[in-house]
C-alpha cells in the first residue's frame, strides 16, 4: 500500500514550487490542493486565478489561468498547464465577486481550520478507495461549501468531481 503525502505537505509544495514563482503572477490567488484519481494516479490538483484586492471593494476573482497535479504519493509535479491550452474542464468559467462577509473573522478561521483538518483526514482514505466515515465527509462537504462562493465551488467540482462524488455519496 502506497503511503500518500499530506493535505497540508501538498498545500506547502503548491505554495513554495518554482514553478509558482517563475509562472504564476504574483496577483493570482492559488486554490487548495484537492485530492483526485480523475487522472488515473492519486494526485492533489490545484489551479490559480487572477484577483483583485482593493481597500474598500469586493475581492474579484477571474476565471482559473493555471492549473496542475502534485503526484500523491512522490509529491512531485507530474503536470503543469494554461487553461487556455489545456483547460481542467468542458465549462468555461467567469470573473466573480466574492460575497460581502457577515461572520466573524474568528469564527471564519476556525470553521476553515476544521475544513482544512477534515481534509488532512480524509484525503488518505479517499486515495487508498477506503470508505470513510459518512458524518466526516458530509462535514467536510458542508464545509467546503460553506466557506466558498458558488462560482469557485463550481471550480473546485470540475477540478475534482471523483472526490466531491465520493464526499456525497
Amino acid at each position: 500500500m502506497s503511503t500518500f503525502i499530506s493535505f497540508t505537505a501538498a498545500q506547502e509544495k503548491q505554495d513554495n514550487h518554482p514553478v509558482r514563482d517563475a509562472e504564476i503572477p504574483i496577483e493570482h490567488t492559488l486554490s487548495i490542493p484537492m485530492p483526485t484519481l480523475r487522472f488515473k494516479s492519486p494526485a492533489y490538483a490545484g489551479f490559480s486565478s487572477p484577483t483583485t484586492v482593493t481597500p474598500r471593494d469586493p475581492i474579484v476573482q477571474g476565471a482559473p489561468r493555471h492549473w496542475w497535479l502534485l503526484d500523491a504519493v512522490s509529491g512531485r509535479l507530474i503536470l503543469f498547464a494554461a487553461c487556455r491550452i489545456y483547460p481542467f474542464a468542458e465549462t468555461a468559467f467567469a470573473e466573480f465577486t466574492y460575497p460581502e462577509v457577515t461572520q466573524a473573522a474568528d469564527e471564519m478561521e476556525a470553521d476553515w481550520e476544521r475544513v482544512l483538518q477534515r481534509m488532512e483526514e480524509l484525503a488518505p482514505a479517499f486515495f487508498s478507495g477506503q470508505e470513510a466515515d459518512a458524518k466526516s465527509r458530509k462535514a467536510l462537504a458542508d464545509g467546503l461549501s460553506n466557506n466558498f462562493p458558488e462560482p469557485l465551488l463550481a471550480q473546485y467540482q470540475a477540478l475534482a468531481p471523483d472526490f466531491f462524488a465520493w464526499l456525497t455519496q
